[in-house]
């Protein structure tokens, strides 16, 4: 259940609670002071005053929680985005450095593996595809040291 389904249900039955106290004091008595004294036995009863405070505190809460977790987002968001662009760039020359040599190195696989990973990772879908899938195609040679 979400914060808002949450609140929405705890509102409704907060609601219920009041309606119910307002026709029992309707019921109860024309006067006003009967049905205050109706409303105040009922609500000092069920504990109502302290229900509705802490469900307004814990709506509070919700909104406060819901607020941060939106900035939060925005921000994972905009880091996502810049290691996208910079693992882009990077897998690109790393493949472009092993067409240009016409063979890749066990190392400069695994490192372009592993970069690839992490891009497809951040949902990279971009012509960097197609640059990895080539050099998959490529001899494998051992690394110089």
């Amino acid at each position: 259940m979400t914060a808002v389904e949450i609140i929405m249900t705890v509102g409704g039955i907060s609601s219920a609670l009041m309606a119910t106290i307002g026709f029992i004091a309707m019921i109860a008595g024309k006067s006003k002071s009967g049905k205050n004294k109706i409303k105040n036995y009922v609500k000092e009863s069920f504990g109502l005053n302290a229900i509705t405070e802490d469900i307004a505190e814990i709506r509070e809460k919700l909104l406060e929680h819901l607020k941060c977790d939106d900035a939060n987002i925005l921000e994972s968001r905009k880091q996502s985005s810049a290691l996208l662009s910079l693992l882009r760039k990077d897998l690109k020359h790393m493949c472009e450095d092993a067409v240009n040599q016409g063979y890749v190195t066990f190392k400069e696989r695994e490192m372009i593996s592993a970069s690839y990973k992490a891009y497809t990772d951040l949902n990279g879908n971009s012509f960097i595809c197609g640059v990895v899938e080539k050099i998959l195609d490529l001899p494998i040679h051992q690394d110089d040291d």
